[in-house]
């Protein structure tokens, strides 16, 4: 009987050595005088030395995988970037000490947040250090053919008074549309979220300091969940001032707009003090879990539609306790888990 076994390999990247030498010293002694040879340099190793690589991947330490069976995966150590199109081989993208394109001189360094849309277009993040020595951040664009910066921590911010994104770029989502979206620190220390659209130029989305909408505070700090195949992002933000707190809101290239935030009334009483889990589907909808589970859109609010107390369908039975969101898809549909009490079936 045949098995399919997992292969697992590791990856070993090895910057080139030009040379090094070793300085080597004969001393001898006659009586008191003490006469020394003079420096001799040896070679130690070179750039031409053989050495003993393995040719082996090791487990991915990042995968994703999209929906024709492409896998685009980070090899150990974060040292290289790989693609497997479906039936076919592994391709690499990019390593660890390769020149990063539009910066010559330049060595590049570890490797992260892996992306692959349906096109099969992989996107990452890389930090490398340009030519004197600067380490810098960039996003890269692997379209199957050519690799291409989307964007760098050298170029300029749009909207912030001509700051750069600096080394800290965080790449935050890749849709099907060749969407990217990400967060920098800017020189400013003004954190901010923008978005690329697919062959267009970057748009700052929101920054620290700007206006909350929806509420009487402004935004402290960002964090994105996720961005969708219509270019919205959805994230969460610090609030300071008005109520303060937290929030959910939804970004676009044209505005941000509010799904819940600290102290908004919530359907079926109380108020909103944090969300828990939230995914944004490619039909504008929010799905989040603030004590009970609630879908938001920019057309009808927010709808409560899970809640502790609700009655478990036959033949489980008992009602719903406290859960946690699992998924939403496209079509409104959501998968929760939950403790159930009152049942002589299961208690979960």
């Amino acid at each position: 009987m045949n098995r399919l076994r997992p292969i697992f390999v590791t990856l070993t990247i090895v910057c080139t050595i030009s040379v090094v030498l070793v300085l080597l010293f004969n001393q001898s002694a006659t009586n008191t005088v003490h006469a020394q040879a003079p420096t001799q340099l040896a070679p130690l190793v070179t750039d031409q030395t053989p050495m003993a690589l393995s040719n082996q991947f090791g487990a991915p330490q990042q995968s994703v995988i999209n929906q024709n069976g492409e896998y685009a995966f980070l090899g150990t150590s974060a040292s290289a970037m790989f693609v497997r199109r479906s039936g076919m081989g592994i391709q690499r993208i990019f390593q660890m000490n390769d020149e990063v394109p539009g910066f010559p001189g330049s060595l590049a360094d570890i490797s992260q947040s892996i992306r692959i849309n349906n096109s099969g277009v992989v996107v990452f993040h890389i930090d490398f250090s340009k030519a004197d020595g600067k380490f810098q951040g960039a996003i890269l664009k692997f379209d199957g053919t050519s690799l291409t910066p989307v964007v760098t921590g050298a170029d300029t911010a749009p909207g912030s008074g001509g700051a750069l994104y600096e080394r800290n770029i965080s790449l935050s989502g890749f849709n099907d549309a060749g969407d990217v979206a990400f967060t920098a620190p800017l020189t400013t220390n003004q954190q901010a979220l923008f978005i690329i659209p697919g062959g267009g130029s970057a748009v700052r989305v929101a920054g620290v300091g700007d206006a909350a909408p929806g509420t009487a505070g402004t935004f402290n700090s960002f964090t994105p969940v996720s961005l969708n195949n219509v270019g919205e992002v959805l994230f969460r933000a610090n609030i300071v001032g008005g109520a303060g707190g937290s929030g959910l809101f939804v970004g676009t290239t044209a505005g941000v707009r509010k799904v819940a935030a600290t102290g908004d009334a919530l359907p079926g009483g109380g108020t909103f003090g944090a969300a828990g889990v939230a995914f944004l589907n490619n039909a504008s909808q929010v799905g989040f879990l603030a004590g009970a589970i609630f879908i938001n859109t920019a057309a009808s609010g927010t709808t409560r539609v899970v809640v502790g107390g609700e009655p478990v369908p036959a033949p489980t039975g008992g009602s719903v306790g406290g859960g946690n969101l699992v998924a939403f898809g496209d079509g409104g549909d959501l998968i929760f888990t939950a403790a159930i009490s009152g049942s002589p079936v299961s208690n979960s």
